[in-house]
Protein backbone atom coordinates (compact mmCIF):
# COMPACT_ATOMS: atom_id res chain seq x y z
CA UNK A 1 0.00 0.00 0.00
CA UNK A 2 1.31 3.24 -1.15
CA UNK A 3 0.44 6.94 -0.26
CA UNK A 4 2.19 10.47 -0.94
CA UNK A 5 1.54 13.33 2.33
CA UNK A 6 3.29 16.51 2.94
CA UNK A 7 5.23 17.56 5.89
CA UNK A 8 6.81 20.46 6.96
CA UNK A 9 10.46 20.34 5.56
CA UNK A 10 11.15 20.35 9.66
CA UNK A 11 9.83 17.44 10.29
CA UNK A 12 12.43 15.70 7.60
CA UNK A 13 14.98 15.58 10.74
CA UNK A 14 12.92 13.27 12.98
CA UNK A 15 10.91 11.78 10.09
CA UNK A 16 10.08 7.82 11.80
CA UNK A 17 8.54 10.23 14.26
CA UNK A 18 6.73 12.70 12.33
CA UNK A 19 4.97 9.62 10.93
CA UNK A 20 4.39 7.90 13.92
CA UNK A 21 2.66 11.15 14.89
CA UNK A 22 0.46 11.66 11.58
CA UNK A 23 -0.30 8.67 10.16
CA UNK A 24 -3.89 8.09 12.05
CA UNK A 25 -4.89 11.12 10.76
CA UNK A 26 -3.64 9.74 6.92
CA UNK A 27 -4.52 6.48 7.13
CA UNK A 28 -6.78 3.94 8.88
CA UNK A 29 -3.69 2.19 10.55
CA UNK A 30 -1.65 3.23 14.10
CA UNK A 31 2.21 3.36 14.31
CA UNK A 32 1.59 -0.48 15.75
CA UNK A 33 -0.79 -1.88 13.03
CA UNK A 34 2.01 -1.42 10.27
CA UNK A 35 5.84 -0.96 9.16
CA UNK A 36 6.27 2.10 7.47
CA UNK A 37 9.12 2.61 4.67
CA UNK A 38 9.30 6.67 3.91
CA UNK A 39 10.53 8.26 0.47
CA UNK A 40 11.66 12.23 0.06
CA UNK A 41 9.74 12.97 -3.64
CA UNK A 42 10.91 16.57 -3.35
CA UNK A 43 11.24 19.72 -1.34
CA UNK A 44 9.84 22.67 -2.06
CA UNK A 45 8.67 26.03 -0.53
CA UNK A 46 9.57 24.45 3.33
CA UNK A 47 6.97 21.97 2.84
CA UNK A 48 8.06 18.17 1.67
CA UNK A 49 6.31 15.49 -0.57
CA UNK A 50 6.85 12.20 1.28
CA UNK A 51 5.44 8.49 -0.37
CA UNK A 52 4.87 6.01 2.41
CA UNK A 53 5.13 2.19 1.75
CA UNK A 54 3.16 0.23 4.44
CA UNK A 55 2.96 -3.40 5.04
CA UNK A 56 0.42 -4.75 7.68
CA UNK A 57 2.51 -6.46 10.59
CA UNK A 58 -0.26 -9.00 10.83
CA UNK A 59 0.92 -9.98 7.83
CA UNK A 60 4.90 -9.90 7.72
CA UNK A 61 5.50 -10.38 11.56
CA UNK A 62 4.34 -14.36 11.00
CA UNK A 63 6.53 -14.96 8.11
CA UNK A 64 9.57 -13.29 9.70
CA UNK A 65 9.09 -15.57 12.78
CA UNK A 66 8.47 -18.89 10.32
CA UNK A 67 12.14 -17.64 9.24
CA UNK A 68 13.64 -17.21 12.33
CA UNK A 69 12.77 -20.74 13.61
CA UNK A 70 14.27 -22.22 10.39
CA UNK A 71 17.51 -19.89 11.16
CA UNK A 72 17.38 -17.64 8.92
CA UNK A 73 16.63 -14.70 11.02
CA UNK A 74 15.57 -10.97 9.03
CA UNK A 75 16.49 -7.59 10.21
CA UNK A 76 15.23 -5.94 6.96
CA UNK A 77 11.79 -6.21 5.88
CA UNK A 78 11.36 -4.97 1.64
CA UNK A 79 8.35 -3.30 1.26
CA UNK A 80 6.73 -2.65 -2.59
CA UNK A 81 9.55 -4.53 -4.29
CA UNK A 82 11.11 -1.92 -4.15
CA UNK A 83 15.37 -2.66 -2.76
CA UNK A 84 15.26 1.13 -1.52
CA UNK A 85 12.30 0.80 -0.06
CA UNK A 86 13.09 -1.26 3.79
CA UNK A 87 12.41 -1.41 7.20
CA UNK A 88 14.81 -2.29 9.61
CA UNK A 89 13.28 -4.97 11.61
CA UNK A 90 14.03 -3.48 15.59
CA UNK A 91 14.25 -7.05 16.80
CA UNK A 92 18.03 -7.67 19.08
CA UNK A 93 17.05 -11.50 19.01
CA UNK A 94 16.95 -11.34 15.87
CA UNK A 95 19.89 -9.34 15.27
CA UNK A 96 21.93 -11.46 17.42
CA UNK A 97 21.18 -14.73 15.78
CA UNK A 98 22.30 -12.60 12.72
CA UNK A 99 25.63 -12.05 14.11
CA UNK A 100 26.04 -15.63 15.28
CA UNK A 101 25.08 -17.46 12.39
CA UNK A 102 26.59 -14.49 10.25
CA UNK A 103 23.63 -13.85 7.64
CA UNK A 104 24.50 -11.85 4.76
CA UNK A 105 21.54 -9.15 4.72
CA UNK A 106 20.93 -10.27 0.87
CA UNK A 107 20.37 -13.64 1.94
CA UNK A 108 17.36 -12.14 4.25
CA UNK A 109 16.47 -9.91 1.97
CA UNK A 110 15.84 -12.94 -0.64
CA UNK A 111 14.61 -15.30 2.25
CA UNK A 112 11.57 -12.86 3.12
CA UNK A 113 10.69 -12.30 -0.63
CA UNK A 114 10.46 -16.29 -1.32
CA UNK A 115 8.46 -15.80 2.34
CA UNK A 116 6.06 -13.29 0.52
CA UNK A 117 5.70 -14.96 -2.63
CA UNK A 118 4.80 -18.21 -1.16
CA UNK A 119 2.65 -16.82 0.95
CA UNK A 120 1.16 -15.51 -2.21
CA UNK A 121 1.04 -18.73 -4.26
CA UNK A 122 -0.85 -20.18 -1.08
CA UNK A 123 -3.44 -17.54 -1.08
CA UNK A 124 -3.86 -18.29 -5.26
CA UNK A 125 -4.78 -21.77 -4.31
CA UNK A 126 -7.09 -20.90 -1.69
CA UNK A 127 -8.71 -18.68 -3.95
CA UNK A 128 -9.15 -21.39 -6.51
CA UNK A 129 -10.22 -23.52 -4.08
CA UNK A 130 -12.75 -21.06 -2.98
CA UNK A 131 -13.95 -20.61 -6.61
CA UNK A 132 -14.44 -24.24 -7.38
CA UNK A 133 -15.89 -24.67 -4.07
CA UNK A 134 -18.46 -21.65 -4.84
CA UNK A 135 -19.00 -23.01 -8.57
CA UNK A 136 -20.18 -26.43 -6.78
CA UNK A 137 -22.51 -24.68 -4.41
CA UNK A 138 -24.48 -22.55 -7.15
CA UNK A 139 -24.96 -26.34 -8.83
CA UNK A 140 -26.19 -27.76 -5.83
CA UNK A 141 -28.53 -24.74 -5.13
CA UNK A 142 -29.16 -24.51 -8.92
CA UNK A 143 -30.77 -28.66 -8.73
CA UNK A 144 -31.93 -28.08 -5.24
CA UNK A 145 -34.02 -25.22 -6.93
CA UNK A 146 -34.98 -27.83 -9.60
CA UNK A 147 -36.23 -30.07 -7.40
CA UNK A 148 -37.91 -27.75 -5.35
CA UNK A 149 -39.91 -26.79 -8.75
CA UNK A 150 -40.29 -30.09 -9.74
CA UNK A 151 -42.04 -30.57 -6.59
CA UNK A 152 -44.38 -27.85 -6.36
CA UNK A 153 -45.04 -28.98 -10.07
CA UNK A 154 -46.27 -32.44 -8.86
CA UNK A 155 -48.05 -30.97 -5.95
CA UNK A 156 -50.04 -28.82 -8.45
CA UNK A 157 -50.65 -32.14 -10.65
CA UNK A 158 -52.09 -33.83 -7.94
CA UNK A 159 -54.29 -30.89 -6.74
CA UNK A 160 -55.73 -30.96 -10.58
CA UNK A 161 -56.00 -34.47 -10.60
CA UNK A 162 -57.90 -34.62 -7.16
CA UNK A 163 -60.07 -31.86 -8.60
CA UNK A 164 -60.55 -33.94 -11.84
CA UNK A 165 -61.41 -37.20 -9.57
CA UNK A 166 -63.88 -35.30 -7.61
CA UNK A 167 -65.91 -33.54 -10.23
CA UNK A 168 -66.09 -36.64 -12.68
CA UNK A 169 -67.74 -38.56 -8.98
CA UNK A 170 -70.52 -35.91 -9.68
CA UNK A 171 -70.72 -36.04 -13.07
CA UNK A 172 -73.58 -38.08 -15.40
CA UNK A 173 -71.85 -39.94 -18.42
CA UNK A 174 -73.66 -41.24 -21.11
CA UNK A 175 -73.46 -44.88 -20.16
CA UNK A 176 -75.02 -44.07 -16.51
CA UNK A 177 -78.04 -42.48 -18.95
CA UNK A 178 -78.39 -45.23 -21.06
CA UNK A 179 -78.50 -47.58 -17.84
CA UNK A 180 -80.97 -45.32 -16.72
CA UNK A 181 -83.40 -45.70 -19.68
CA UNK A 182 -83.08 -48.69 -20.23
CA UNK A 183 -84.00 -49.74 -16.29
CA UNK A 184 -87.31 -47.52 -16.40
CA UNK A 185 -88.70 -47.06 -20.13
CA UNK A 186 -91.18 -49.93 -20.75
CA UNK A 187 -90.71 -52.46 -22.86
CA UNK A 188 -91.10 -51.79 -26.17
CA UNK A 189 -89.78 -48.00 -26.11
CA UNK A 190 -86.72 -47.67 -28.13
CA UNK A 191 -84.05 -44.94 -27.77
CA UNK A 192 -83.55 -43.89 -31.37
CA UNK A 193 -81.02 -40.61 -30.64
CA UNK A 194 -79.65 -38.94 -27.25
CA UNK A 195 -77.48 -35.88 -27.06
CA UNK A 196 -75.67 -35.33 -23.54
CA UNK A 197 -74.12 -32.30 -23.05
CA UNK A 198 -72.68 -30.31 -19.92
CA UNK A 199 -76.02 -29.74 -18.11
CA UNK A 200 -78.76 -30.95 -20.56
CA UNK A 201 -79.25 -33.58 -22.94
CA UNK A 202 -82.35 -35.06 -25.20
CA UNK A 203 -83.32 -38.37 -26.21
CA UNK A 204 -85.54 -39.28 -29.10
CA UNK A 205 -87.24 -42.17 -28.17
CA UNK A 206 -90.03 -44.31 -30.29
CA UNK A 207 -92.40 -47.07 -29.73
CA UNK A 208 -93.85 -44.98 -26.25
CA UNK A 209 -96.67 -42.11 -25.79
CA UNK A 210 -95.24 -38.31 -24.70
CA UNK A 211 -97.51 -38.97 -20.92
CA UNK A 212 -95.94 -42.59 -20.57
CA UNK A 213 -92.54 -41.55 -21.82
CA UNK A 214 -92.53 -38.36 -19.46
CA UNK A 215 -93.83 -40.97 -16.67
CA UNK A 216 -90.77 -43.00 -17.23
CA UNK A 217 -88.68 -40.05 -17.26
CA UNK A 218 -89.67 -38.27 -14.20
CA UNK A 219 -88.69 -41.45 -12.11
CA UNK A 220 -85.05 -41.23 -12.89
CA UNK A 221 -83.42 -39.15 -10.47
CA UNK A 222 -80.68 -37.78 -12.23
CA UNK A 223 -82.91 -35.95 -14.61
CA UNK A 224 -85.06 -32.57 -13.99
CA UNK A 225 -87.15 -30.16 -15.91
CA UNK A 226 -88.20 -32.63 -18.21
CA UNK A 227 -90.21 -31.23 -21.44
CA UNK A 228 -91.82 -32.88 -24.57
CA UNK A 229 -90.59 -31.49 -27.96
CA UNK A 230 -91.60 -31.79 -31.71
CA UNK A 231 -90.14 -35.00 -32.54
CA UNK A 232 -87.88 -35.21 -36.01
CA UNK A 233 -89.82 -38.46 -36.96
CA UNK A 234 -93.28 -38.72 -37.41
CA UNK A 235 -93.16 -42.42 -35.49
CA UNK A 236 -91.08 -40.67 -32.26
CA UNK A 237 -91.08 -38.35 -29.54
CA UNK A 238 -88.42 -35.93 -28.49
CA UNK A 239 -87.72 -35.38 -24.54
CA UNK A 240 -85.30 -32.52 -23.23
CA UNK A 241 -83.98 -32.90 -19.98
CA UNK A 242 -81.94 -30.80 -17.60
CA UNK A 243 -79.01 -33.71 -15.18
CA UNK A 244 -79.51 -33.03 -11.05
CA UNK A 245 -75.75 -33.27 -11.19
CA UNK A 246 -72.92 -31.87 -13.79
CA UNK A 247 -72.64 -34.14 -17.40
CA UNK A 248 -68.96 -34.15 -18.69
Amino acid sequence: MTQSVKLPETALTSLPEAIAYGLPSWSPFQADDVYVSATVDEVQAGQAKVRLHYVLKTKADPLVARLGAIGLPADRLVIDSMPNQFVTLPTPKLARLRKARHIDGVLAITAISLALLLGSFRVTILSERLEEAETLLRSEVVQFRQMQALQAAYTSFAARRAAVSERRAREVGAYELLVALARHLPDGALVQTLEVGSSRGRVDLSGINPDAALTALRVIPILRNLKIEPARGSRSIAATFEFARNSP
